[in-house]
């Protein structure tokens, strides 16, 4: 049974990629009657133009030599290749019918060899079919090592947690670490994010004002989702840029890189960022060419859905502390997000003051700040903290400061 479903999906690869198996196989060809004898041709005549007393080559020592260049090459690179490995494995688990990069390097090297074991085997020096024994003991080390790395998923050491003082400004990131109990307040967003019954985009308001822990919301809620495998995160500070076009980039590259660094879509990449380029150009027109190539900006989105319809993970936009955006951002950046929140399984999580922001539209874009509530489909405003839990708090503090002082 299981051997059936394995040939059953190489048929289907093999037909719907074709074409790439042919050009392999061409590039192949020519790399075995063309590159390899015009470079034995001018090996053989520098060796000719040398003197009769050239010392012979060791083929043993030259054999141990690249055995040892291989495997140096993986001890430097290993860490890479074992995380490109996993994002190989997870890509090949959504059942993708395309060809990946890693495929087509091994398919090269297979069909290259098979055809220069064929055609040009007189090309190989007879010392060295007598060490060819070590580059097989080499071939199976690395293929086990590879398989290790592709089963065994290399587990994450968790990071070591901060110590903050409780005194600071800066925003606590585990829930172990709040003293205030807005230990529910995360949990029920949590929930509500997991537990959302449907792929539409979704947009979540965090409101509230200075100081009232906007950003511990935001920190805490991010180390509880990332230990969900059914979500990618995408962490964005549209303030920490320039101007809008910085925005747009920086935003594309962001989702590109988180999804990237799960899976393996080059042509993925490549649509994202023309959708980029897109939106940049401010197209209000139906078509748009670019690189030669006339693609309808609708087209080009159903490409991107696609890609998140085959991952199937959902994407988590935290984006804290909108309200620091220079006022003359702040519609550019809102409609940025409207341009993107069609996009399929994708939640917007956004923490500014409400407040803030609407008097910025109001006051000096001069613009209806209801169009804010176009945007936020779920607002939520940060509750208070308890004066009890405040109380507790400081006597905690000031208990620990006698207690450090010898009082």
């Amino acid at each position: 049974m299981v051997f059936n479903l394995i040939v059953m999906e190489l048929k289907k690869l093999v037909k719907e990629n074709w074409i790439s198996l042919v050009a392999i196989i061409l590039i192949s060809l020519f790399f075995v009657l063309s590159i390899i004898p015009i470079l034995s041709f001018i090996v053989e005549t520098k060796i000719l133009e040398k003197s009769e007393d050239l010392i012979k080559v060791d083929t043993f020592k030259i054999t141990i030599g690249i055995n040892c260049l291989i495997l140096f090459i993986l001890l430097i690179t290993w860490e890479d290749l074992s995380l490109y490995l996993q994002r190989y494995k997870r890509t090949r688990g959504l059942k993708v019918s395309v060809l990946l990069s890693l495929e087509y390097i091994i398919l090269f090297l297979v069909f290259s060899l098979a055809l220069f074991l064929i055609f040009q085997n007189e090309y190989l020096p007879n010392e060295l079919t007598r060490n060819v024994g070590l580059f097989y003991l080499n071939i199976i080390f690395v293929l086990c090592w590879f398989c290790s790395a592709y089963i065994f998923s290399k587990k994450q050491t968790p990071l070591k947690r901060k110590e903050i003082n409780p005194l600071s400004d800066e925003p606590i990131e585990y829930i172990e670490q709040d003293k205030l109990d807005r230990k529910k307040f995360v949990e029920d967003l949590f929930d509500s994010i997991v537990k959302l019954p449907f792929s539409d985009p979704f947009v979540f308001g965090i409101f509230g004002g200075w100081g009232q822990g906007k950003s511990s919301i935001l920190r805490i809620l991010r180390n509880k989702l990332k230990e969900n495998e059914d979500m990618i995160l995408i962490e964005f500070e549209p303030w920490n840029f320039k101007d809008h076009d910085a925005i747009v980039r920086a935003f594309y590259n962001k989702i590109e890189r988180s999804i990237s660094k799960k899976f393996i879509f080059p042509a993925g990449k490549r649509t994202l960022m023309k959708y980029q380029k897109i939106i940049l150009k401010g197209i209000s027109s139906k078509w748009i060419n670019i690189h030669a190539d006339s693609e309808s900006i609708e087209e080009v989105k159903e490409k991107i859905q696609s890609y998140l319809k085959t991952i199937d993970k959902r994407l988590i936009f935290l984006i804290d502390e909108v309200d620091r955006l220079h006022p003359d951002e702040i519609l550019p950046f809102f409609r940025l997000l409207r341009q993107n929140t069609n996009f399929y399984n994708s939640i917007f999580i956004l923490s500014f003051d409400d407040k803030v922001i609407r008097n910025y539209i109001k006051d000096i874009l001069h613009a209806d700040p209801e169009f804010l509530n176009k945007i936020i489909q779920r607002p939520i405003t940060l509750p208070y903290v308890d004066q009890v839990h405040i109380d507790r708090f400081f006597d905690e503090r000031i208990e620990e400061f006698f207690n450090e002082i010898g009082l």
